[in-house]
């Protein structure tokens, strides 16, 4: 599985400049068939969540073993350090990618389900913008 990270511009209002930058995953999966192995583009992931970042180890994990975590779903770290974080709009009231560089960082969640919504998880707090954050499998 490959998992890649894009962005796109959402116009937000009718005046020169309303727009947004929107966070996108592509996901593609190698189709071992009778052409020797293809690369293709997969509009779900069943009930495996991912976990991505540019700074840390990528996860996938079965929601069924793990039920707190949401299916269909690719889990970021806001780890991009020149594009500006992903971070709350307060006063457009939703999050999205920022220019300036010095907001708080959350952790998010895109959902391949719902048409590629991504929204920010509340739970796990802001981050400062350095350092990154960073997923970890720890052994135990």
């Amino acid at each position: 599985m490959v998992v890649t990270k894009s962005f796109k511009v959402v116009e937000i209002g009718e005046r020169y400049m309303d727009s947004e930058r929107r966070v996108c995953f592509t996901v593609q999966v190698l189709d071992d068939g009778d052409e020797g192995g293809r690369w293709r583009r997969a509009a779900s992931i069943g009930q495996a969540a991912v976990f991505v970042g540019a700074s840390s180890n990528s996860v996938c994990v079965s929601t069924k073993a793990h039920p707190e975590l949401r299916p269909d779903c690719v889990y970021f770290a806001a780890d991009e350090l020149v594009k500006g974080p992903f971070c709350r709009d307060e006063d457009r009231g939703f999050h999205s990618y920022h220019s300036c560089d010095d907001k708080k960082r959350v952790v998010g969640v895109y959902s391949l389900k719902d048409g590629g919504r991504a929204e920010g998880l509340p739970e796990l707090g802001d981050h400062a913008t350095w350092p990154p954050p960073a997923w970890f499998t720890p052994l135990i």
